[in-house]
């Protein structure tokens, strides 16, 4: 039995210390699958540490590298900037490079195929531009990876030193394009030390790059050495100019042929100056005897011009005047037709005002029968009764709305009659002004004429004194245009006045028989149906061919005032207004004949109001009302 219990308790001992066994090795191979898997899992990214530094048109290598390295052909890399929108620089997924980058970027962007297996996602940007400069960021999604660095873009450019003297001084100027950031400017001299600038000035281009600009001011005689250096730190680079003056700088060089010309004409300036001398004494008796003959010519002739400017300037307010009466005669005209006009709708007001009332008054009996015998008349006589009432309404609805409209109207005839009357006034005081001009211009005359008068007897009284004198008055006398006017002023004067009565007498009688074409108009307001088409009526009086001649109607309240325009023959439809377009017309027929009344097809509400005709050539016009109704007859 003893031997039989060892037995069991050894089996079981070996049997326990084979499972501690099993267990640690599961243990191990647990830990080694859990460090594999961390280490093969988290991938970390690796970017530079320091800003990279690129100029304008390079190429450059963004570096971001996978480690530990792996296969990254088939990840997402994204490389994006935050402050931009849409914000990817360059984004590749499973396998394709997807187009949905910032357009800035677009074709300079790219990555290695080669690199990527060996976990090398590095971004390939060309042709770097000033725009390019910002912080990027590369990005692996599907391991959670990402890195950032920053771009500095840099561009520099050559300096250019120019040199300018005024008496002593020496200007410097030392100028270069196309930097980026902002560069320094520093002035050295030959034993490097630095130079305190005068002015300094920068100037940031449409392309983003600087111009920069520096000026000194040197005024030693002696030799000057100048260093310009323009410098940028933020990307280490560096341009400088020198220049080298000597002393000969200050030096005058004199031309042997300057001084030559300038002897020569020394010389010629004496020799015309004793020339002149020599020439002047002998007309110098000459010159006294004409001395007073030439001052009595440029009087003369001054006084001239003076009174043929006087008449200019007089026929010229005659004319202005002339204008002045004919457009306060049209203004008056028109109104008196506006009066006219203002009486008839006064009377047609009282009219509908009578028809009201007498339509109140049917109404208010037809109301009082029916209920006095509402239940002894019969079914026909009821509904006789019922539509007569109805037509009452309608007919008393009908005379409401005409009578609003003849209040607008006469309010709209009071308006234009009250502007009318101001631009009368207006006129009317234009044309005391000119009138008054015009006798100020007739006093200037007289005297004018008195002053002539006065130098000829002058000249007559100092004529024997001087035979020389004598012959030159005798002369001026005979001349056509001079002395003469002195003489011929009052008779000119009659024959301009009787021609200007003639002429003034003649215009009357062409305006008033034959070239004062008038343009008339119905005296009464038009009324129009809404749906129906209505005639304007306008025609010339007396009668001409207007085919060919501009014909406007309007309406001034509204914006653009044009209804129809004719010129030349020729439809204007785009100075219409839109509210009329393809509802107006004119008969050719009828424009032969003077008659230039406009047809309006398919009356609306809108087209009530007060319409203008207008003929600019003969500067005839016309007004016509036109009243809208809401209703049809029965």
């Amino acid at each position: 039995m003893m031997m039989a219990a060892a037995a069991v308790l050894l089996c079981k001992s070996r049997m326990s210390s084979m499972k501690d066994k099993l267990l640690l090795v599961l243990y191990h191979v647990v830990i080694l699958l859990l460090l594999t898997w961390h280490c093969g899992g988290q991938s970390q990214m690796i970017g530079p540490t320091q800003p990279l530094i690129a100029m304008t048109g390079d190429d450059i290598i963004l570096p971001c590298q996978l480690e530990p390295a792996r296969d990254a052909v088939e990840l997402t890399v994204e490389w994006s900037r935050r402050d931009l929108k849409p914000r990817f620089v360059h984004l590749k997924r499973d396998d394709a490079e997807l187009l949905t980058q910032n357009t800035l970027y677009s074709r300079r962007t790219s990555l290695s195929i080669n690199k990527l297996k060996c976990g090398d996602i590095s971004l390939k940007l060309s042709k770097v531009q000033v725009s390019d400069a910002g912080t990027y960021n590369c990005l692996v999604p599907e391991i959670g990876a990402e890195t950032g660095m920053e771009l500095v873009v840099g561009s520099v450019s050559s300096v250019v030193m120019e040199i300018s003297k005024v008496t002593n001084e020496i200007f410097f100027k030392c100028k270069s394009n196309g930097w980026y950031p902002k560069p320094q400017v520093f002035w050295l001299n030959s034993q490097g030390n630095q130079i305190t600038a005068e002015s300094t000035n920068s100037a940031k281009g449409s392309d983003g790059l600087y111009t920069i600009s520096s000026t000194v001011t040197v005024n030693r005689r002696q030799t000057y050495s100048l260093t310009c250096r323009v410098q940028q730190k933020n990307i280490n680079q560096t341009e400088e100019a020198h220049i080298h003056v000597s002393a000969d700088f200050f030096l005058i060089q004199c031309n042997p042929a300057v001084q030559i010309t300038i002897n020569v004409a020394v010389c010629l300036i004496l020799i015309v100056t004793t020339v002149l001398l020599i020439w002047k004494r002998g007309q110098k008796k000459t010159k006294i005897s004409r001395h007073d003959e030439d001052e009595n010519e440029l009087h003369q002739t001054e006084m001239e011009e003076k009174f043929q400017r006087e008449c200019e300037e007089k026929k010229r307010l005659e004319d202005e005047l002339q204008n002045k009466e004919e457009d306060l005669k049209h203004v008056r005209q028109t109104i008196e037709k506006l009066m006219e006009q203002k009486t008839c709708l006064k009377n047609q007001r009282e009219k509908l005002n009578t028809l009201l009332q007498e339509d109140k008054t049917e109404i208010k009996e037809l109301m009082e029968k029916e209920k006095i015998t509402p239940l002894l008349d019969k079914e026909k006589k009821m509904n006789r009764r019922g539509d007569k009432k109805t037509n009452l309404e309608k007919r008393t609805e009908v005379h409401e709305e005409l009578l609003k409209m003849t209040e607008k109207l006469m309010e709209e005839t009071e308006t234009i009659i009250i502007q009318m009357t101001e631009r009368k006034g207006k006129l009317e005081k234009d044309k005391e002004q000119i009138i008054k001009h015009l006798r100020e211009k007739q006093r200037n005359e007289r005297d004018s004429e008195e002053t002539v008068r006065e130098t000829s007897e002058k000249i007559g009284k100092d004529a024997p004194k001087d035979p020389t004198y004598l012959l030159h008055v005798g002369r001026i006398l005979r001349r056509p245009g001079r002395t003469q006017t002195s003489r011929m002023g009052p008779i000119k004067n009659k024959h301009l006045l009787v021609l200007h009565h003639v002429v003034v007498f003649l215009l009357f009688l062409t305006q008033t028989c034959d070239g004062q074409h008038q343009m008339i108009g119905p005296t009464q307001p038009v009324v129009a149906m809404i749906g129906d088409d209505i005639i304007l009526p306008c025609h010339l009086e007396p009668a001409v061919d207007a085919v060919d001649l501009t014909v406007d109607w309007s309406r001034t309240d509204l914006k653009p005032r044009s209804v129809y325009v004719r010129r030349e023959g020729v439809e204007l439809l785009t100075e219409q207004n839109p509210l009329y377009t393809g509802r107006t017309s004119l008969s050719v027929n009828k424009l032969q004949c003077g008659d230039v009344s406009l047809k309006l097809s398919t009356v609306q509400l809108s087209d009530a109001g007060t319409y203008k005709c207008l003929v600019p050539k003969f500067n005839a016009g016309t007004v016509v009302t036109l009243a809208v109704g809401k209703f049809h007859l029965i």
